[in-house]
């Protein structure tokens, strides 16, 4: 496993941590961890500290958490550090939601990085925005099942939004603050 995408799972205190890079080798592991822990019901706790990653394996966690739930397995997520991007998705995704006093969040509309240089056609193009159209309505969703202020939900679709600790519970992104050191 490399430095940019790592899980740890602590079976019997039943927490996952989610650090760095969300990507098809870290989806692949939370998502098995999460199938394990669920053969004994009870909450899990997923740690996320991380600047996100793939939208479609951050989606596998997200959907994994959401069969995990209807398992008896509810999962609430803490930040820690850092959230943003395809992480604070997931982050969002929690039944509750604490970070700690110091984390920063940061949640973006859906964008493709291509760093292949290469030229993209017209057909490429409009599958691409598609795409990203398809994420968007998943953020959506997602974010709106929260007391999030309206104006705010928006701006969060259409740009980046960087917010403290403070701001994410005043917002109703988080429920509070993580007060047990995990």
């Amino acid at each position: 496993m490399d430095e940019t995408d790592q899980i740890e799972v602590e079976t019997e205190e039943r927490i996952i941590r989610l650090t760095g890079e969300i990507s098809e080798e870290s989806a692949e592991k939370c998502v098995v961890a999460l199938h394990d822990l669920c053969v004994t019901p009870g909450d899990i706790t997923i740690i996320v500290s991380s600047d996100g990653g793939s939208l479609d394996d951050g989606f596998r966690i997200v959907d994994a958490m959401a069969i995990a739930r209807t398992k008896g397995c509810p999962v609430n997520t803490v930040a820690s550090g850092k959230a943003s991007s395809m992480g604070a998705i997931i982050f969002c995704a929690g039944v509750h939601r604490t970070v700690h006093r110091h984390t920063r969040l940061m949640i973006h509309p859906a964008y493709f990085n291509d760093d292949t240089g290469g030229t993209t056609s017209h057909v490429d193009a409009k599958n691409m925005m598609a795409e990203l159209d398809y994420f968007n309505g998943l953020f959506r969703a997602l974010l709106s099942t929260m007391d999030i202020p309206k104006d705010l939900l928006e701006r969060m679709l259409h740009e980046d939004v960087f917010m403290g600790a403070d701001e994410a519970i005043r917002y109703g992104i988080a429920h509070g603050y993580e007060t047990e050191l995990i």
